[in-house]
Order: structure tokens, then sequence, then C-alpha cells
């Protein structure tokens, strides 16, 4: 994959700084990259766990993170960010499906997630809510980045006229 194209061009792999993009941009898309990346590790612990359909939305969810993580780290475009904010939606959008498949899917498996110690929770789809409610929580996180970001980006266009 790769990071969609932006009005800087980042020729051999350059980090943006070097593209001659603003300090307060490098540090949006730095913390954009940082709240990408902790979304994406937050799936690790789903894959392999349920159905292989389940499995699949999960690791493309996991990989589209990640991928919107090194977008923003090496170049915040406007674009870089419309796909930060457009895959946060997408995921926040996609857990109620996640959630029925997986609730169907859990006749009589153990439920407990890879190193995980669910202690008195239980193997039971309660113990799974935390880490649903943390990957929505991380997902509306990037949201809300990407927003700012946008407007930000906004609002220097509209003061360099």
């Amino acid at each position: 994959m790769k990071c969609p194209p932006g009005r800087i061009t980042v020729v051999n792999h350059a980090h943006a700084d070097a593209a001659g993009t603003s300090r307060t941009a490098r540090i949006w898309g730095w913390v954009g990259a940082a709240v990408a990346l902790a979304t994406s590790l937050v799936h690790l612990p789903m894959l392999g766990e349920h159905s292989w359909v389940v499995s699949i939305l999960v690791a493309a969810m996991l990989i589209g993170c990640a991928h919107c993580s090194v977008c923003l780290f090496r170049n915040p475009t406007v674009s870089a960010w419309v796909l930060t904010g457009a895959m946060g939606a997408i995921m926040i959008a996609l857990h109620p499906v996640l959630m029925s498949a997986m609730s169907s899917s859990m006749g009589g498996m153990d439920h407990s997630m890879p190193g995980m110690d669910m202690g008195s929770m239980g193997h039971s789809m309660g113990s799974m809510e935390p880490w649903m409610t943390l990957m929505i929580v991380f997902a509306a996180a990037e949201i809300v980045v990407a927003v700012a970001a946008l407007g930000m980006i906004a609002l220097r266009r509209r003061a360099a006229r």
C-alpha cells in the first residue's frame, strides 16, 4: 500500500520535515500516528479467536490502522487525515456487526483472549466487552485527532490567503 498523495512530495522516503512541513503539522501527524498504532495493537488479541470471517475483518482493521499510522508519521497530508478519519468511522460502524458475529460463533468455546488474565470475569462474551470498548474509544480518538488536524490545516490555508 502506498500513502495517499498530498501537496507535499516525499522523495526517497524522506521524513515529512525534510519536505518543509510545519512543525505543528508534524506533531499532529505524530499524535495521529501514535493513536492509529495504538488502535492497531488493541486488535491483536482478537486475531484467530473466532470465525475466519471475524478474523479477516479484524486483520483488515489492524492493517488499515497500521497503514494510517505510517502515512501520518511520514507525511501528514489532508488525504492521509481523511483516510484515518474514515477508517475510524468504518471501524466504529463494523463493531456491532463483529459483536453479533462473535456472539453467534461462541457456542461452547473457550472465549478467553490469548495472553489476558480474565480472572473472575469468566469466559463469556462479557469478558470481551472491555476490549471492544477500548477499540471503539481508540477509533473515536482517531476521528477526533483527524478532524482537529484537518481543522488546523484549513485554518492555516485560510490565513495564508
